[in-house]
């Protein structure tokens, strides 16, 4: 009779993957950086500026 093999649980990337609160961090950083830069420029808060 033939042995069964184990069950193991599925691995993905072998858990080295990037997590997900760095992803957010990157784009919190990522959007202040935006609006600092409009905003040194004048294109926010200006009269008649797309921006509100």
């Amino acid at each position: 009779m033939a042995r069964r093999a184990p069950k193991k649980q599925a691995r993905r990337n072998g858990g080295s993957g990037t997590p997900g609160w760095i992803w957010l961090l990157v784009g919190l950083l990522g959007g202040l950086a935006i609006a600092v830069v409009l905003f040194v420029q004048g294109y926010w808060g200006k009269d008649g500026s797309l921006l509100p």
